[in-house]
């Protein structure tokens, strides 16, 4: 099982390498400083002893949480980042909405709280809570 996941980590490198060459086959180029590296598993020896890199030989940065469509990943599969940030995106919302607004009339809120508030709060819902 360790030769396979060795074996594929560089693959994985090998795969890189060929997008990179890819990019260069179509005159188009990456931008190597947005690369972000997110590592989750069980073999801490594969995830400790290796390292990908781009086309011009920059280590890609390892991080704890990558945001991506709108969905923050954690490195334990949690989206207690993504839940935090989307809580947080919503009070604001919420907060703007009672400081700009004087009316407190049901039909009006309901709207703007709708329109609003639960859509940030519906986005990606069914893959961070599938049940």
């Amino acid at each position: 099982m360790r030769l396979s996941s060795a074996e594929d980590a560089v693959n994985l490198q090998e795969d890189i390498n060929k997008v990179f060459r890819w990019a260069t086959e179509n005159n188009m180029m990456f931008n190597e400083d947005k690369f972000q590296l997110l590592r989750y598993g069980k073999l801490e020896e594969i995830i400790t002893r290796t390292e990908y890199t781009t086309n011009s030989g920059h280590t890609i940065e390892r991080k704890n949480n990558v945001r991506d469509v709108g969905v923050v990943m954690s490195e334990d599969l949690t989206f207690k980042d993504h839940n935090s940030a989307t809580i947080t995106s919503a009070k604001k919302m919420i907060g703007w909405i009672m400081r700009t607004f004087k009316t407190r009339d049901a039909k009006p809120m309901m709207i703007l709280f709708q329109s609003l508030v639960l859509s940030r709060l519906e986005y990606c819902c069914t893959l961070t809570s599938p049940f």
